[in-house]
């Protein structure tokens, strides 16, 4: 626990349950504001060891929550981040081969070029942004001998095992050839976090790249634009202080039925006090998260070696004997 007002940190409670929270807040009466993230337990120990004490959700702790929520509802419509390619087909299988019986060295030649073409092709569907298990589907192959065209070490051996005369450092080079996608493929689909991100980042903190490449998923997902709507209206009310308008926001998500935010609007309605709190008043415990890393580093250390009184060793952490006048000015407190 630190002191909002000066930062100083104040006690190190020994667990996350409510119990010493109460404990100690009820052995230092006077706590005016509470500042703490959405842990029931932290909530709970507040309201019992200082009734009166007004209780604040943090807003970082808030804003990751909401972020947390979106990367769920981009996964959830996670097809709608691939842009299909123009033909709306998948490449075509190489086809067998036809001829006379050859040789064995024409044998041999033949079946490494059939696996290095295949290899190729493995690798120009990856890069188009197939899955691997789509390839598998439409070559009507099995998983596994995708998985093993996409590995330069197994096809290495293979091609060793048939006699080719080939390095491993040839196989290499050839699959570096095909990292970049072929002439006239669509490129890579934005992953599951990349979106997240592009939602959750300030608009005017994406590079231009992002911006259309966003703009082109949201077009696609009219779910994941509405999500991207309730997102700026809630960065709107953080950022602005508008924890008023709060509730109006949970109904609009509440009837948007998104998988992730809804569940974190309603879920903030049994904190709804604190949260607008935090959404309203500049009180935070952003400030003093460096202090509690600290702390958590310190506590981390072998006990033999442990700084003496590993509460208070640091500079700016206070000594036992220093508490008493720390609590004497720390009228507000965050957990």
């Amino acid at each position: 626990m630190t002191s909002v007002e000066d930062h100083r940190v104040v006690d190190v409670l020994p667990t996350r349950e409510a119990g010493p929270l109460a404990a100690w807040l009820i052995r230092h009466p006077g706590v005016e504001i509470i500042c703490r993230d959405r842990a029931g337990a932290y909530a709970e120990g507040a309201r019992r060891g200082a009734p009166d004490a007004l209780q604040v959700a943090d807003r970082f702790h808030l804003w990751q929550g909401l972020s947390r929520a979106v990367e769920t509802c981009v996964a959830a419509h996670r097809q709608f981040l691939r842009n299909p390619p123009p033909s709306g087909m998948l490449p075509e299988a190489p086809r067998p081969a036809s001829g006379q019986p050859q040789n064995d060295a024409a044998l041999v030649g033949r079946r490494a070029e059939r696996k290095k073409a295949a290899h190729t092709l493995v690798h120009e569907m990856l890069a188009q942004g197939h899955s691997r298990r789509a390839i598998a589907r439409h070559l009507g192959w099995g998983l596994n001998s995708v998985l093993r065209y996409a590995n330069a070490a197994r096809l290495h051996g293979e091609l060793r095992a048939d006699n080719a005369p080939v390095t491993y450092q040839m196989v290499r080079a050839h699959i570096a050839t095909l990292r970049t996608a072929p002439a006239g493929a669509p490129p890579r689909p934005p992953t599951v976090r990349q979106v997240t991100s592009w939602l959750t980042r300030h608009p005017t903190a994406l590079s231009e790249d992002d911006r259309t490449s966003l703009k082109e998923v949201l077009a696609r997902c009219p779910e994941l634009d509405t999500a991207a709507g309730h997102v700026r209206d809630f960065g709107e009310i953080l950022t602005d202080r508008l924890g008023s308008t709060l509730p109006t926001w949970i109904d609009a998500v509440d009837a948007s039925q998104l998988p992730g935010i809804t569940g974190f609007a309603l879920h903030m309605l049994r904190d709804l006090d604190a949260v607008t709190a935090g959404l309203t008043l500049d009180w935070s415990s952003g400030s003093i998260e460096g202090a509690v890393n600290r702390i958590k580093i310190l506590l981390q250390w072998p006990a033999p070696s442990r700084p003496p009184c590993c509460r208070c060793s640091s500079p700016s952490i206070p000594t036992t004997s220093e508490m008493g006048a720390c609590r004497a000015a720390s009228r507000v407190l965050a957990g």
